[in-house]
């Protein structure tokens, strides 16, 4: 059977990346090296990713996106770019949460399977994006914003299962955090970690509307209103 090629783009982290694999084994891969410069990047790093590979953008089969959480202006820019090259060559469209691509990350990483997984993604103050997976990616506790208290995440966790915990909000947990069995690691995650859980969704016909898919914001955007310029 005929293994796709999928286009894996995440947006929704400080460096935007993309992949392109085949089944689950990556074939190309490139990520930005500036933070936050996904709206001047990404285009160039799905074109260097194609010349790598020795593609066309009409050989991929289809596009995964990180839907988020995350960046608010990453994901709009993710889903956009992904939306067009949909709309433009025929593609479905593949939708997988940020948290389990950084759980997938962390499995790779720690290779631990008798734990939990407890990814935090920053969203501001002393609040944090999360949800926990188990070994195999699936999901027990759904993706949530949760304000960090000392004991936030003591009724996740089951039994004498340890949680390890990890992402871009974690470090802000670490300091208060005074729950028995959680582990903090160091945790990279960029498009290449999207592979395993596109390919799933891709042999299970798992794909989204083009046309309604939205980013998982999770938390309204906190948009100020512009103050009145003076007039002389």
């Amino acid at each position: 059977m005929k293994q796709p090629f999928l286009l894996l783009i995440e947006t929704a982290t400080e460096k935007c990346s993309v992949a392109i694999s085949l089944g689950v084994e990556i074939i190309a891969k490139a990520a930005a090296i500036k933070v936050f410069d996904h709206s001047a990047r990404l285009t160039l790093l799905i074109e260097q990713c194609l010349q790598t590979a020795g593609l066309q953008i009409e050989q991929i089969d289809a596009i995964a996106l990180s839907e988020g959480p995350g960046s608010y202006t990453g994901l709009r820019v993710g889903m956009a770019t992904a939306k067009g090259i949909c709309f433009g060559i025929d593609l479905p469209l593949i939708l997988v949460p940020t948290l389990e691509i950084m759980s997938n990350a962390a499995i790779r990483s720690a290779g631990q399977p008798d734990v939990h997984y407890l990814p935090m993604l920053d969203a501001r103050r002393m609040e944090v994006y999360a949800a926990l997976y188990d070994a195999n990616l699936k999901q027990l506790k759904a993706p949530c914003a949760i304000v960090l208290e000392a004991e936030t995440f003591k009724d996740w966790k089951t039994g004498n299962r340890d949680i390890l915990y990890f992402g871009n909000g974690s470090d802000k947990w670490k300091t208060i955090c005074n729950s028995a069995g959680f582990h903090h690691i160091d945790v990279n995650m960029n498009a290449v970690d999207m592979a395993y859980s596109a390919h799933v969704r891709y042999e299970a016909n798992e794909f989204s509307s083009i046309i309604s898919a939205v980013p998982l914001y999770l938390k309204k955007p906190n948009i100020t209103t512009p103050k009145p310029r003076l007039t002389h």
